[in-house]
């Protein structure tokens, strides 16, 4: 492979036009995933203003050049210390080969050069797997915002109201040389120091990315052989997205049928797309193929003979509601705790963490009966959790303060003593509003952040009174905003007790509290307390499970509550790639377990609605 990377000049103005606007706007833009197409209209730059720009004594544009032919560039400015990066652009063609790396090296290099403490750019907000991509590279949120404000139309014209978010990344300097070193080392000698070696650039840049099959979220299929894969791939019946075509026409032999995960998000029921690892989406349900899906990390996943490291990958499962009480505390009583955890307890033996949503506090005093509101639980049918796995609880329920708030406080002592972190509830109001955050397997930092819509029976926390957690609108923008913005946190998840709705369909006070958490930035939205099961609907391409249903508790009255879920999240690289629902069925005897294939059709028949999951 035959490449330079170098300063591009004033001649250099009209190909780094068109490369620019080849990458950013129009039909051709499409063909990578750097596209603003359906952003802005016009042009991303022109001739007269790149020369502009190259003529600053300040700025320095390095070009990458193969086979005579601009294919990249990166723009680079010295600003009193620091070093902004803007104009990163690969050519469509050639996205995802690993080019936009190295000249994320070469920026880092000349920041070095030019002795400044970071790298900042700006991105438009709403453009989150270009953000996901440079937080990868370890660039952070500032929490600065920016309005997108362009007078001059030569940059292009918003199509919706556009804002910039600010990420930056820190530069370390090798303590033994010291920051002023680097200004008196040549250019082109921290060029080729940065970028190590022919040999390994041409290794990074030759690099066939780990390849996956996809379907829709509610898709009847979910395995698949390879020889049928393949003869579909021949068919042009299997999508491929621009940055795995390259690989997957290589091990099919063929040329597939391109198209960017929007798009095939809106047709995917029952089709199949071929995706890179790092383009992963809760959106789209991985495929088996061969039996090896890809969660099977002791297995090469057959299209790249590879798979997730265990290590990288943390799976977090959700369940919904828990209440030890009534008719299964009496059989509990009879039996032992372990008789409603035996049908489950397998399905969490691979779950790195365990979500369980209690809604009932300890009492010494407690007394069961098969009917009543008033719920109470003894302390050794909570190992019922311990037998589970348990590490995380949810304390926005409704019941958790039936005997009063010692019993609350008694129970939370327990949690903790117990190794199990909560949030959703707390001490106090201040308290119940903290965010719980974990930092996980591969550096990626989640939170949890619950509330409970009603508070129906003065159970929410208040300034000096312990419990659950109260919705409120302003509340929730500002702590979600936070944890993005001042806690750098990578993923949030959010949790609400709804009112009670005996309905599979999410009602509109349910729909507007959830668009509203991912419009202030969640990724994904669950009710654990509905003792309904409910639909599940995509917004913005973030998941909402509105009900969970029943897990640990005792109502059978009718199908809609003996029907429940979890959900299987894994996270990793600092987003949540799949996020599975695995489907349950409480039995006559009041005894939870998997569903069988029958019983999860049925459910998924009902909550699974290809209006609310293809968008």
């Amino acid at each position: 492979m035959s490449f330079s990377l170098s300063k591009a000049t004033i001649q250099d103005a009209s190909e780094l036009n068109d490369l620019v606007n080849s990458a950013y706007r129009g039909d051709s833009s499409r063909q990578g995933w750097t596209t603003e197409a359906d952003l802005l209209d016009g042009t991303r730059v022109t001739t007269e203003l790149m020369a502009e720009i190259l003529a600053k004594p300040e700025t320095t544009i390095l070009k990458y050049v193969d086979g005579n032919k601009i294919q990249g560039c990166v723009e680079l400015r010295n600003t009193s210390g620091k070093l902004y990066l803007g104009m990163l652009t690969v050519a469509p063609s050639l996205q995802g080969k690993g080019i936009g790396k190295v000249m994320l090296q070469a920026a880092e290099v000349e920041a070095k050069r030019l002795n400044c403490e970071a790298i900042f750019m700006t991105v438009i907000s709403i453009r989150k797997e270009l953000i996901d991509w440079y937080k990868r590279h370890g660039y952070l949120e500032t929490g600065e915002r920016k309005p997108f404000h362009m007078p001059d139309t030569r940059w292009g014209v918003p199509k919706q109201v556009l804002e910039f978010i600010v990420l930056q990344k820190v530069i370390a300097y090798p303590e033994a040389s010291g920051r002023g070193t680097a200004k008196f080392i040549p250019f082109l000698a921290l060029l080729v120091l940065a970028l190590f070696s022919a040999s390994t650039i041409e290794q990074t840049l030759t690099h066939e990315p780990k390849l996956f099959v996809f379907t829709g979220f509610g898709s009847s299929r979910t395995s698949i052989t390879k020889d049928e894969l393949t003869k579909l791939y021949h068919e042009g019946k299997v999508y491929v997205s621009i940055k795995a075509q390259s690989a997957a026409d290589k091990i099919f032999q063929s040329t597939g049928k391109k198209i960017s995960i929007r798009e095939f998000s809106r047709i995917a029921k029952n089709k199949f797309i071929v995706l890179t690892d790092d383009e992963m989406v809760s959106q789209l349900r991985n495929v088996a193929v061969d039996g090896v899906s890809f969660d099977d990390f002791d297995k090469p996943y057959p299209l790249s003979q590879t798979s997730f490291s265990k290590d990288s990958v943390t799976k977090l499962s959700i369940t919904g509601v828990t209440a030890l009480t009534r008719s299964i505390g009496i059989l509990m009583n009879e039996k032992g705790y372990a008789v409603i955890t035996e049908k489950l307890k397998p399905a969490f033996k691979a779950s790195d963490l365990v979500h369980i949503s209690n809604e009932v506090s300890l009492t010494d005093s407690c007394v069961f009966s098969h009917r009543g509101r008033v719920f109470c639980s003894k302390a050794e049918h909570f190992k019922a959790l311990l037998d589970l796995g348990c590490n995380v609880v949810e304390l926005t329920g409704n019941h958790n303060k039936d005997f009063g708030e010692q019993s609350f406080i008694k129970t939370l002592k327990w949690y903790h003593a117990n190794g199990m972190q909560t949030f959703g509830g707390g001490l106090n109001d201040q308290d119940a509003n903290k965010p719980l955050v974990l930092t996980l397997k591969d550096g990626t930092r989640l939170g949890f952040i619950g509330f409970n819509e009603l508070c129906p029976i003065n159970e929410c926390a208040k300034p000096k009174v312990a419990g659950a957690n109260q919705w409120n609108r302003e509340k929730a923008r500002m702590v979600i905003q936070k944890m993005k913005n001042e806690m750098k946190l990578d993923v949030v998840i959010a949790s609400v007790q709804f009112g009670e709705w005996d309905f599979y369909h999410p009602q509109k006070s349910q729909r507007r509290i959830a668009y509203d958490l991912i419009d202030f930035g969640a990724d994904l939205v669950y009710g654990a307390h509905a003792h309904q099961i409910q639909q599940v609907e995509f917004y913005k391409s973030k998941p909402i499970f509105y009900g969970l249903g029943n897990f640990l508790f005792d109502e059978i009255q009718r199908i809609g509550v003996r029907q429940g879920m979890f959900i299987n999240i894994y996270i990793t690289k600092g987003k949540i790639i799949q996020a599975n629902p695995v489907y349950t069925f409480m039995g006559d005897n009041r005894v939870n377990g998997l569903a069988d294939s029958l019983q999860a059709a049925v459910t998924k028949k009902s909550i699974l609605v290809d209006s609310l999951l293809y968008r």
